[in-house]
């Protein structure tokens, strides 16, 4: 039986079939890779996407939390709307982008629709901690079911399509959890260790460690120039 490949497309870089036109040639100049990657077992999608599904999933509370710290929603307002008469008085507290309340609530939605918890929004005036909890709790649940959801053709193109990609251009003002995580990017707590990729072919002579920011998560290890990642988890 032939083995599953990626349903978002993704393909192994620098493996090209023979009829294409890179094939054999060491510049990336054009394709960077055309074969197409195996699918992680049990799953549809490889096992790129599904860490980065974890990592950035990781990553949506401390995000949330950080959202809600510079933002009261009962303060919200839209600059480019016209001004109207009148002034604010002297001890009016500065207006609040809207874009963080947006950003926050449309996150916790997300979340919350995966984890199959009533989808609604962060109360008015939620303080941050309480934020960062709700998210938490959802994260929790989708990793708990994410093999599932991983081999389920439309349910894991949805959830990447919230979580790992950018909105399409006809929604380009609709946030994703990878949209917020890269507009408001959380405190890096990795670090280099001495170790060499184990990609042979790759040449780096040190890995970057992630310590999990989720209770039980995963540390992660990964070479910023081939692309490899693992987890402690991994078997």
């Amino acid at each position: 039986m032939a083995e599953r490949v990626c349903v978002r497309g993704c393909a192994v870089r620098g493996v090209h079939f023979a009829a294409c036109p890179n094939f054999g040639d060491v510049d990336e100049g054009g394709c960077r890779g055309c074969v197409p990657t195996v699918a992680r077992e049990g799953a549809m999608i490889c096992d790129r996407c599904y860490k980065r599904l974890l990592a950035t999933l990781d990553d949506a509370p401390d995000v949330i939390a950080l959202i809600r710290s510079q933002a009261d929603p009962l303060k919200a307002a839209v600059y480019d709307q016209e001004m109207v008469s009148g002034s604010a008085s002297d001890e009016a507290p500065a207006p609040v982008r809207a874009d963080l309340i947006d950003a926050s609530d449309d996150m916790i939605r997300i979340l919350r629709r995966w984890s199959g918890a009533r989808i609604v929004g962060l109360e008015p005036g939620e303080e941050s901690d309480a934020a960062h909890g709700h998210a938490l709790d959802a994260v929790d649940a989708i990793v708990g079911m994410l093999d599932v959801l991983a081999n389920d053709k439309a349910m894991i193109l949805g959830l990447c399509a919230d979580v790992i990609d950018m909105p399409p251009e006809e929604h380009k003002d609709a946030w994703t959890i990878l949209r917020a995580v890269r507009r408001w990017p959380v405190e890096d707590t990795a670090f280099w260790a001495a170790q060499p990729c184990p990609e042979v072919a790759c040449g780096l002579r040190a890995v970057k460690v992630i310590p999990p920011r989720r209770e039980g998560g995963p540390t992660r290890y990964l070479c910023a120039k081939c692309g490899w990642e693992k987890h402690d988890d991994d078997d």
